[in-house]
C-alpha cells in the first residue's frame, strides 16, 4: 500500500500485518479536568492533536468505575494519581453482596466516560481512538480499597480485609461481585462500540503480580472474566490492546488470551523483555519513567531499539505505560519522530 495513513497503520497491525512504519502514540491523565467530560475530550484532542500521534487511548479517571457502584472519592485531594476516598463498597466480607450490577449499569460516571469518547470521536474522525476498560479483578480490588498494583495504595481507604481474606472466607461471593462487574463491563463496551470506538484497552494493572493475586488466584479470579470481557470486544467488532502493569506481571496464562496486541512493562523486573517471541503484535517500547523525566536521550535510545528488535514484524511504538502528559515534553517529541528516521 502507497497510500498510509494512521488509520490504515493502526488497523493493519492489529491484523498481524506490518504497514510502512510502526504507527506511535502516548497517553496520560489530565487530572485537573478528568471529572468534566467535555474538559477530558478537549484536552485529550488538544494532546493527540500537538504530537501528531496515530491513535488516541483515551484516559479515564482511574475511579469512574468504583463510582458506578457507589465509592465515592474527593477530587479535591489528589494523592498522586488516586483520589482521596470518601467512601468504600466493600468494607468487610460481607459487603460482596454490595456489588449490583443493576445499580452501575447507565450511572452517571459511565455515561462519563461514553461522552468523552464521542466527543473524541467527532473532533478526530479520522483517527482510531482506544476508550479504557479496567478488569473485573482491578475493579473489585478497587471497590474495596485495596491497591491494584504494588505500592499504589488507596488513600482514605478503611477496608478490614484483603484479597485473600474475600476469597478465603466468602469464594462464591467473591465470584459472584465478579460476575456483577463483568455484567457491566459487558454492557459498557456494547455501548462505547455504539458510540464509535476503534478498539478497546484492556487494562489489567498490576492484578497479576504475586504480592496482589498469583497465578492460582489470577488463573481462578481473573482468567474466566478477562476472557468474558475480551469475547464482549470481539462481539462488538472491536480489537483488543491488552495492558498489564508494572513488576511480576505477565503470567503464563495472559499469552493464551485471544487478543490483538499486548502491553507490558518490559523495563520492569520480573516481566519479558522487549523483542520475546510472540504470536500476538507488541505495544510497547520506552520507559515511561524516561518520558516524565523529559530524558531525550534515554527516550530516543529506547524507541531506536524497540524499532530494530521489530523491524518486519507488526508493532506499535508507545511507552510502557500512562506518562506525564503537556504539549512542552521534548521526550514525548521524541518519540513521535522516532519512526521518522
Amino acid at each position: 500500500m502507497s497510500d498510509w495513513n494512521s488509520r490504515s497503520r493502526f488497523e493493519a497491525v492489529l491484523k498481524g500485518e506490518v504497514p510502512d512504519r510502526p504507527p506511535v502514540a502516548a497517553w496520560g491523565h489530565f487530572f485537573d479536568v478528568e471529572t468534566n467530560p467535555a474538559l477530558l475530550a478537549d484536552a485529550t484532542v488538544r494532546f493527540t492533536l500537538g504530537y501528531d500521534w496515530d491513535w488516541v487511548k483515551i484516559n479515564p479517571r482511574n475511579t469512574y468505575y468504583l463510582e458506578a457502584f457507589g465509592s465515592a472519592f474527593d477530587y479535591d485531594d489528589y494523592h498522586g494519581s488516586q483520589p482521596y476516598q470518601t467512601r468504600g463498597v466493600i468494607n468487610t466480607v460481607g459487603d460482596l453482596r454490595l456489588v449490583d450490577h443493576e445499580r452501575a449499569i447507565g450511572a452517571k460516571a459511565i455515561l462519563d466516560q461514553i461522552e468523552v469518547l464521542q466527543r473524541v470521536r467527532t473532533s478526530l474522525p479520522e483517527l482510531p481512538v482506544a476508550q479504557t476498560v479496567f478488569s473485573p479483578l482491578t475493579i473489585l480490588l478497587g471497590l474495596a480499597g485495596l491497591p491494584r498494583s504494588v505500592g499504589k495504595t488507596i488513600p482514605g481507604s478503611t477496608t478490614q480485609v484483603s484479597l485473600k481474606d474475600l476469597i478465603r472466607e466468602n469464594p462464591e461471593g467473591t465470584h459472584h461481585a465478579l460476575n456483577e462487574i463483568t455484567l457491566v463491563l459487558e454492557d459498557y463496551i456494547a455501548r462505547i462500540a455504539k458510540a464509535g470506538a476503534d478498539a478497546v484497552y484492556y487494562a489489567l494493572t498490576g492484578t497479576a503480580n504475586p504480592v496482589i493475586s498469583g497465578d492460582a488466584v489470577f488463573t481462578e479470579f481473573s482468567t474466566p472474566y478477562d476472557k468474558r470481557i475480551i469475547a464482549a470486544i470481539s462481539d462488538n467488532g472491536l480489537p483488543t490492546l491488552l495492558h498489564t502493569c508494572g513488576p511480576h506481571a505477565f503470567p503464563d496464562v495472559i499469552s493464551s488470551y485471544p487478543v490483538n496486541a499486548i502491553s507490558w512493562d518490559h523495563f520492569d523486573s520480573g516481566n519479558p523483555g522487549i523483542g520475546t517471541p510472540s504470536t500476538i503484535p507488541t505495544l510497547a517500547g520506552v520507559n515511561r519513567a524516561d518520558i516524565t523525566k523529559r530524558d531525550v536521550a534515554a527516550v530516543t535510545h529506547q524507541a531506536r531499539r524497540a524499532l530494530k528488535v521489530y523491524q518486519g514484524k507488526p508493532f506499535l511504538l508507545a511507552p510502557t505505560c500512562s506518562t506525564l502528559t503537556g504539549l512542552r515534553n521534548p521526550a514525548l517529541s521524541a518519540l513521535r519522530y522516532a519512526v521518522e528516521e
